[in-house]
């Protein structure tokens, strides 16, 4: 990491959202006049209410008294009623596991009543706070209950229909993925026309275009709504309306880290994907952040996906293509069949998160923009009108044109301390091979790209901006990319230990203690698609 950005170029994000659902952060960081107060002090405050003179004394409190005056301040605020005030007393102990315990002994204080999730829009928490697929049920059931209820087939007269996420693919019950047609976008059968109304989100009234979000309190929020049960405001999943990262800020004297870069409203699309309001391009979702962070822990950050044919369908491509006198719609439609579905993996991530959904959906697309089946854009020709119909005749290819995204050309500049870090340049590329097939059907790798193949590659990487603004999976994908180097920089350059942060709750390591962890939201998986 080489170059200095100074610190002017990092200021001007008018407000550090540290819970970004837009409650008041408690004001810890204050000191007293003395900066000394008597634990006898801090306990007559307590019994007299004056909440806000506690917090001051349990801000200036040495390290090892601080966390024993926060719990006692959190049970005071429960017994006085205050059960929100309580609850993120609670959420500022510096320790993981005491944190944790003092959380679900205030929510069994509660006679099974939770501390209020927040105001707006809030994503279900099924088992481990994460969505799971049983959890739209309940969701589908209420906006049926409450949206009006006269209009949707089972419950009223009218033909509503709902389905879970779609976002642009359908799996069926062989786990095959499937395109959807245009007339079948809509998420959860409710019409959606580009003037959806956007969030309520606290975060937006905030007015700034750029932000900067502290991951120590994203963490410690969600961690508290873990311990309660309780759902996952929006503004948390989607990170305040972030919707790229330009800057990553260690605060080592406060404990903190940051990711800065533009916000702000956002809305739902057609396709059920969170874009924001100005600009259309999709916010970053916690769940993304967790998972590529952990691989970044776990992993060295290598992840991604393969969509591969079959050897024997190989095989009877190449004798397909010996023997056949087939020729033009005829030769297309038995070279499809012949080639039949293909197998899709993933590695480095689980397969069934929306990291995992996103990298699979862009590396297809991108397959049906090659063969011309969706249209490239005027800029670039597909791989499709370069090759198969230049053809008078039926074409006869012994060679397979393969495509991969990569992370792009991009720099990341350092100040000195390696405390301030600037992310730039194209994240996204696509890389190319030319294979060939044995009689056998066994593909062999060659080391090259050339022709057609090579074209293709080069020109989408170059076109990439104005294709993912053509089809929001890109952008989507180069999300989960930018967190990835994001989860990637903050293991190599050890920015979570520097800052006295253990991950807490996005750590994917399995703790004795029975920590909590945060469980990302869980998607049918895809495992087949057809040949393109």
């Amino acid at each position: 990491m080489v170059g200095f950005r100074s610190w002017a170029a990092g200021l001007g994000f008018g407000i550090v959202l540290g819970i970004v659902s837009g409650w008041t952060t408690i004001p810890l960081l204050g000191q007293t006049d003395s900066g000394k107060t008597s634990a006898t002090s801090f306990q007559q405050l307590l019994a007299a209410g004056e909440y806000p003179a506690a917090i001051q004394i349990a801000s200036a409190a040495a390290p090892e008294t601080r966390d024993s005056m926060l719990a006692d301040l959190a049970r005071s605020q429960l017994a006085s009623g205050n059960r929100r005030a309580a609850g993120f007393s609670a959420s500022a102990l510096s320790e993981y596991t005491a944190r944790q315990s003092l959380v679900a002994d205030l929510g069994n204080g509660n006679q099974g009543n939770s501390i209020p999730a927040g105001q707006g829009n809030s994503i279900p928490a099924g088992q481990g706070g994460g969505i799971t697929l049983q959890s739209f049920t309940p969701l589908m059931n209420l906006i049926q209950q409450t949206i009006d209820s006269d209009g949707w087939t089972g419950v009223g007269s009218g033909d509503g229909t709902m389905m879970p996420f779609l976002a642009g693919v359908w799996i069926d019950s062989s786990n095959v993925l499937h395109r959807i047609d245009d007339q079948h976008k809509n998420l959860l059968g409710i019409p959606l026309d580009g003037q959806a109304k956007p969030s309520p989100s606290r975060a937006d009234s905030l007015g700034q275009p750029q932000r900067m979000l502290s991951l120590v309190a994203l963490e410690r929020a969600v961690s508290l709504h873990l311990a309660e049960g309780s759902s996952i405001p929006a503004d948390l999943f989607f990170l305040g309306g972030l919707y790229d990262v330009h800057q990553v800020v260690l605060q080592t004297e406060s404990g903190d880290l940051l990711l800065a870069g533009p916000a702000g409203a956002w809305r739902f699309d057609d396709n059920g994907v969170a874009v924001n309001v100005a600009t259309g391009r999709p916010v970053l979702r916690l769940d993304d952040l967790v998972v590529t962070l952990r691989t970044a822990v776990e992993k060295e950050g290598r992840f991604g996906c393969s969509i591969t044919p079959r050897k024997k369908n190989l095989a009877a491509l190449q004798s397909f293509l010996a023997d056949t006198e087939l020729a033009g719609k005829e030769w297309r439609n038995q070279l499809h069949q012949t080639v039949g579905l293909q197998d899709i993996s993933v590695f480095g991530i689980d397969s069934d998160t929306h990291a995992a959904r996103t990298i699979v959906v862009a590396d297809h697309h991108m397959k049906l923009l090659g063969m011309g089946i969706q249209p490239v854009g005027a800029e670039m020709d597909s791989f499709f009108d370069q090759t198969v119909a230049a053809f008078d005749g039926t074409p006869k290819p012994m060679d397979v044109a393969r495509w991969w995204f990569t992370l792009g050309d991009f720099q990341i500049d350092a100040s000195p301390q390696h405390d301030y870090f600037e992310i730039g340049g194209p994240l996204v590329r696509v890389l190319s091979e030319t294979e060939m097939i044995n009689r056998d059907g066994e593909r062999l790798h060659t080391g090259k790209s050339v022709g057609a193949t090579a074209r293709f590659a080069r020109d989408f990487t170059t076109h990439f901006d104005s294709i993912a603004d053509r089809y929001t999976v890109y952008r989507q994908l180069e999300n989960v990319f930018k967190l990835a180097v994001v989860g990637s920089l903050i293991h190599q350059e050890r920015l979570a230990e520097r800052a006295g942060w253990d991950l807490g709750c996005f750590t994917g390591a399995k703790s004795t203690s029975g920590q909590m962890l945060y469980d990302p939201p869980r998607y049918l998986t895809p495992n087949k698609v057809q040949s393109v």
